[in-house]
């Protein structure tokens, strides 16, 4: 779980954050199913 994520922040972006720790198997960035919008959290 990760928290306190830019709005203007990417999936991709997320994921090249974390690969430097290892293989990334999974990365989802939360949006609002209205706007689309980022939500500011998500799962690696």
């Amino acid at each position: 779980f990760v928290n306190y994520l830019p709005q203007t922040m990417s999936q991709d972006e997320i994921r090249s954050l974390f690969v430097s720790f290892g293989e990334v198997e999974s990365c989802k960035l939360i949006r609002d199913k209205v706007t689309g919008q980022s939500l500011g959290y998500g799962f690696v």
